[in-house]
C-alpha cells in the first residue's frame, strides 16, 4: 500500500489539553478520536456520532474489526454506501497530522483494548439536548466538534442564525459536564 493514501480528515489534529478526560464525543470521519486515545493515554469512554445511521455502521465495522487501508477499500467495493478516502498530496500536512496508516490502525486498536465504545446517531446540529446532558454531567469531557458547525453542507441546510443557536445550545448542554474542553 502507498503510504501517500490517507483516510481523510478535513482539518489537521490540534494539540489537545494534559487533562484527564472521562469521556471524548468524535464524528465518525477519519481517525480523530484514535489519535486522541492515543495522544491523551485515553481509557474511558468513546463515543462516535453521526447523523447518518449507514456512516455509524461503516465506522462500527472498521473499528471493530481495526481493519487496514487495504481492507477498509476492499470493504468499500463490496457496500451500497460510499466510503470516502483521498490521496490528494496537496493536504499532505493535514492528513499526515494524524499519522501514517499503520500507525492510524495501531491507535484504534489501542482503543479497542483500552476504552468502552458506543455509537450515537446524532445531528449535531440538532441534538437530544437532555440526552447529551445527562451523558456529561460531572465528567471531565473532550468535545470534539469538527468542522460541522462551518461546514459548507450545513450552510447550505442552515442559517446562521440557526447554527448559532445550535452551536449555543450545545454549550448549554454541556454545561452539567465538570469540564468541557470542546
Amino acid at each position: 500500500m502507498n503510504e501517500s493514501f490517507y483516510v481523510v480528515n478535513t482539518e489537521a489534529f490540534k494539540e489537545l489539553p494534559e487533562v484527564k478526560f472521562d469521556i471524548l464525543f468524535s464524528p465518525t470521519a477519519g481517525y480523530s478520536a484514535e489519535t486522541c486515545v492515543d495522544k491523551l493515554d485515553f481509557d474511558g469512554e468513546v463515543i462516535f456520532y453521526d447523523y447518518v445511521t449507514q456512516n455509524l455502521n461503516i465506522k462500527k465495522q472498521i473499528v471493530n474489526m481495526n481493519m487496514t487501508m487495504f481492507e477498509i477499500i476492499s470493504y468499500a467495493r463490496h457496500t451500497s454506501w460510499p466510503i470516502v478516502y483521498n490521496d490528494d498530496i496537496r493536504h499532505k500536512e493535514r492528513l499526515t497530522s494524524y499519522g501514517t496508516l499503520e500507525e492510524q490502525r495501531k491507535m484504534q486498536e489501542k482503543m479497542i483494548n483500552n476504552c468502552e465504545i458506543d455509537y450515537w446517531l446524532m445531528d449535531l446540529i440538532n441534538p437530544d439536548y437532555n440526552k447529551l446532558s445527562e451523558k456529561v454531567k460531572g465528567k471531565m469531557v473532550l468535545f470534539d466538534t469538527s468542522n460541522i458547525f462551518s461546514y459548507h453542507m450545513s450552510h447550505g441546510n442552515y442559517t446562521l442564525n440557526e447554527l448559532v443557536n445550535s452551536y449555543d445550545k450545545l454549550f448549554e448542554a454541556l454545561r452539567l459536564s465538570k469540564q468541557c474542553w470542546i
